[in-house]
């Protein structure tokens, strides 16, 4: 696999304004307005492919296999893996984007904001 510079430079930007404390509408706007396409050839972003490109682990240089499955040959129909089968994952032999501590830091950050956001839906509130 040969990496698109253009679309690398993409990647590292997203993960690096994740990191530096920006949310993913902010994120969607300093794209926009800097002219950054998406891997489709889009100038317009979404929030959900900024953070899919956030929790995609092929940029820290490990294949993930069984995302999507067909479990009738006869449709060809894929599904999304929700637990289904076992994910496999394989390192890859392309070159990374991001360190592993990197994309680490993201998930954690990912995981902290959801945990917030779900304990709010539940009418939980944090007091500091």
């Amino acid at each position: 696999m040969v990496i698109n510079p253009e679309q690398a430079e993409t990647v590292r930007l997203i993960f690096d304004m994740y990191l530096d404390g920006e949310g993913l509408m902010a994120i969607k706007n300093e794209l926009e307005r800097r002219g950054r396409l998406t891997a489709t050839g889009r100038r317009r972003w979404h929030c959900t492919v900024i953070s899919y490109v956030l929790k995609n682990t092929f940029y820290y240089g490990v294949m993930t296999y069984h995302k999507e499955f067909t479990p009738d040959y006869l449709t060809q129909k894929k599904i999304r893996n929700y637990g289904e089968l076992e994910l496999v994952q394989a390192q890859g032999n392309h070159q990374p984007i991001v360190t592993k501590e990197e994309f680490e830091r993201v998930q954690r950050i990912m995981d902290s904001k959801r945990d917030k956001r779900e304990g709010a839906q539940r009418g939980e509130r944090r007091y500091s």
